[in-house]
C-alpha cells in the first residue's frame, strides 16, 4: 500500500509542478506583452498614424487658395492645420451633431454662403470633424452659396 501512495504523491507533486510552471510561463508572457519602450508595465497600445490628405481651401477669391498635404484623421482637423500654418484664424459653432465651420480667417458665413467641404469631390455628409479620413485623400473646403 505504501508503495502506491508514494506514486500518488509523485503524480500529484507533478501535477502541481506542471500547473506552477504553466501559470508562472503565463504571468511572464502576460509581463512581456505589457512592456513597452515607454517603459515596463504600460499597456501596449497600437501606434495609429494620421492619414495623409491633400487640403486645399478655396475662399472664393480667385486670388486665395491654399494648399497643402497634411496628416489629419479627419476633415476639420486638416483645415485647423492648414489655417494654422497660413495664419488664418477659424470661427466655429459646436453643435450636437458636431463642428460648423463660420469663418476662414476674414471670410465669414453668410445668409446665403457657406464653408462646404468635400472629400474626392464629394459633399460631405456628417459634420467635418465627424468624417474619417483614409490616406490619400483629397479635402477641399470651399465657401460657396449654401443649398440650405
Amino acid at each position: 500500500m505504501e508503495k502506491g501512495s508514494n506514486m500518488k504523491k509523485t503524480i500529484n507533486f507533478r501535477t502541481i509542478l506542471l500547473i506552477v510552471m504553466c501559470i508562472v510561463l503565463g504571468v511572464l508572457f502576460v509581463k512581456n506583452g505589457l512592456e513597452s519602450k515607454n517603459g515596463v508595465g504600460s499597456p501596449i497600445t497600437q501606434q495609429s498614424t494620421k492619414p495623409s490628405v491633400s487640403v486645399t481651401i478655396d475662399t472664393g477669391k480667385s486670388t486665395e487658395v491654399l494648399t497643402a498635404s497634411v496628416s489629419s484623421n479627419s476633415p476639420y482637423e486638416a483645415l485647423q492645420i492648414v489655417a494654422e500654418q497660413n495664419n488664418r484664424v477659424l470661427s466655429t459653432k459646436q453643435y450636437d451633431f458636431g463642428v460648423f465651420v463660420t469663418g476662414v480667417g476674414d471670410v465669414m458665413t453668410t445668409a446665403e454662403y457657406g464653408w462646404i467641404y468635400y472629400v474626392n469631390s464629394v459633399s460631405g455628409t456628417v459634420a467635418a470633424d465627424a468624417y474619417e479620413l483614409k490616406s490619400g485623400d483629397q479635402v477641399e473646403w470651399k465657401f460657396e452659396k449654401s443649398i440650405f
